[in-house]
């Protein structure tokens, strides 16, 4: 079957689906009632672009190019962009419901997490690579800031210098000690206690 630019294919009692080319783009247009639907037990789009926009064409709701990126959008608004090295995200990340779901987990860790505010409603906790539990974490409960170390065998808390330094040790039986002999002061010359 061949037919001339704006010339349409209609399949249905009143034409319902159609398929034309008006010289610059290819359609298959449904106007009838009811869905399009395309059906099979595997769908290929062979395309270096793909794009679905609203009935009107006035909004973009999804769109994906060859060796490039996937946008889904909400109302228009780009939220989400896969990108070489990751995913890009535009606006808050929220779980589906309140303390249910978990950002990683002790098998897969991020390494690091990086923000100007951290707004928790649980604790933070900390694991080696080779530990299979919490070893260390802090939590706040009843209004009490909580600092729990690991299991180190001489000290598990240690508090350093903005230099990278050791200065002071919190062991497991709850000893405080200076990092070395003599070396540190409590307190500076100028306060008394």
């Amino acid at each position: 079957i061949e037919l001339a630019d704006d010339k349409q294919v209609m399949i249905g009692n009143s034409g319902d689906l159609r398929l034309y080319h008006d010289g610059s783009n290819s359609y298959i247009t449904d106007v009838g009632t009811g869905a399009l639907l395309i059906d099979g037990s595997a769908v290929t789009f062979r395309t270096d672009s793909f794009t679905v926009n609203n009935a009107a064409n006035s909004d973009n709701m999804f769109y994906a190019i060859a060796d490039g990126g996937v946008h889904l959008y909400f109302d228009n608004s780009k939220k989400l962009e896969t990108k070489t090295w990751g995913v890009s995200f535009t606006g808050n990340v929220s779980p589906s419901a309140n303390s249910t779901h978990n950002l990683g987990s002790d098998a897969a860790r991020w390494a690091t997490i990086y923000g100007s505010a951290v707004n928790l409603n649980s604790d933070i906790r900390f694991a080696s690579a080779s530990w299979t539990g919490e070893s260390c974490k802090i939590q706040q409960n009843s209004n009490i800031l909580y600092i729990q170390g690991g299991s180190a065998t001489d000290y598990n808390i240690a508090f350093r210098s903005n230099s990278g330094n050791d200065r002071v040790y919190i062991a497991g039986g709850g000893d405080l000690y200076p990092a070395g002999n003599n070396t540190q002061s409590l307190g500076p010359v100028s306060y008394t206690h």
